[in-house]
């Protein structure tokens, strides 16, 4: 199979870049990137399943080249959650299977939740299922100031989660963050 690659307008106002592996026809498996990623790192994967499946990610919105909408409000994961829909519609597929991975894994949650006429599987990597995720933020006081925290801090681009700071000291704060023992306790 021969690698595809392109652009696609869809119904919500977006433009899309897309990859793509497989024989369109065949059922749909949309692959959702995280952050801060693009289409291209699930490309190992397309290869794999092209043979069964019309295998695609696109980079989602806010990710050159993508369109990257200015207002906060356009990144909610439901907003996120019709752009994957919208997408696999300009596809010509009302049904598909969703992979997502961090960021894009709650993407897939809420596709799968919001659209369960669409999505025929979900499979999640690196995020919990959201009925998990607020209830350790609405009952476990550490997630809650862990969660707190980080938001803020990635929206305002303050070190370490900036590539300058994950890069900082040797990646010294991403090994504290998960290689130590601290880290494990988490």
């Amino acid at each position: 199979n021969k690698k595809i690659q392109g652009f696609i307008d869809i119904e919500t106002g977006q433009v899309l870049h897309y990859i793509a592996e497989g024989k369109p026809g065949k059922p749909l498996l949309l692959f959702l990137h995280g952050a801060p990623e693009r289409a291209e790192v699930w490309e190992d994967y397309l290869k794999v399943f092209s043979h069964d499946y019309y295998a695609v990610a696109y980079t989602s919105r806010g990710y050159h080249p993508s369109s990257i909408p200015t207002n906060v409000e356009d990144y909610t994961v439901t907003t996120l959650a019709a752009d994957a829909v919208a997408f696999a519609k300009a596809l010509g597929y009302e049904k598909f299977t969703v992979v997502g991975h961090d960021w894009g894994g709650a993407t897939a949650w809420r596709t799968a939740l919001n659209y369960p006429d669409n999505v025929e599987r979900a499979v999640v990597f690196a995020n919990p299922h959201p009925l998990m995720y607020a209830r350790a933020y609405h009952e476990v006081d550490e997630h809650r100031a862990l969660i707190d925290a980080y938001v803020p801090a990635a929206r305002d681009n303050i070190a370490p989660w900036t590539r300058e700071g994950t890069l900082e000291n040797n990646l010294a704060h991403f090994k504290e963050v998960v290689y130590t023992e601290k880290a494990k306790q988490r």
